[in-house]
């Protein structure tokens, strides 16, 4: 492996490692642990702020009860991309699985000396995008990860946001939901909250 192409692989872990830190204040604010049962041990889990490099897990469950589902589905129409840059990066989300497929940090060059794009394209083609989701049910996650996800609020698919900025995907097939909610600011920081609902709990969701 080259030096650019060393330099890339850790520019990308270092960008999705800040990620992950950053998820573990929003999970304990919005998601908090239920209290432990009198005379019973704490449950073990994965901490969505671990300083690991593996993919992020919510809590598997919340003290509060999960909203109810819509009773329609919610979802896109054709698969879009949506832009959202500042002046150090922009980055392209689909909203088909809403997931990464481009990440290009704009004062670092490749070895062709344009702009680094961190996401490799060959291989998320076959091992998932940034921020596909992770389920115990493989095939609710599949589903998650192919599915249309409209966007929320009002931001159209095609179009470009400029940081500061916030992006949100949901969708939701009446039984289960995934929400996806992105906060852009001026630096490299991106704060990131994922949820999956299914039968009125919250479900244990990672993100690769």
């Amino acid at each position: 492996m080259g030096s650019e192409d060393t330099k890339r692989l850790l520019l990308f872990f270092a960008i999705v490692f800040a990620i992950m830190l950053l998820w573990r204040p929003l999970f304990q604010k919005y998601m908090p642990q239920p209290p432990a049962s009198p005379g019973s041990a704490p449950a073990g889990g994965e901490n969505a702020g671990s300083s690991q490099p593996s993919p992020a897990t919510a809590p598997a469950a919340s003290a509060k009860a999960a909203p109810a589902l819509p009773p329609t589905p919610i979802e896109g129409g054709k698969a879009q991309d949506i832009v959202v840059e500042n002046d150090l990066y922009r980055i392209t989300f689909s909203t088909q699985g809403a997931v990464v497929t481009s990440w290009v940090l704009k004062k670092f060059q490749d070895q062709n000396d344009r702009p680094l794009d961190v996401v490799n394209q060959p291989a998320c083609a076959q091992l998932g995008f940034p921020m596909s989701v992770t389920l115990p049910d493989a095939v609710l996650a599949e589903k998650f990860n192919s599915a249309v996800y409209a966007v929320e609020p009002g931001a159209a698919a095609g179009q470009t946001l400029h940081a500061p900025a916030q992006l949100k995907f949901v969708f939701s097939d009446g039984k289960a939901e995934v929400q996806k909610t992105f906060a852009f600011g001026d630096t490299y920081q991106v704060d990131a909250q994922v949820s999956a609902i299914e039968g009125g709990s919250y479900l244990p969701v990672g993100v690769a």
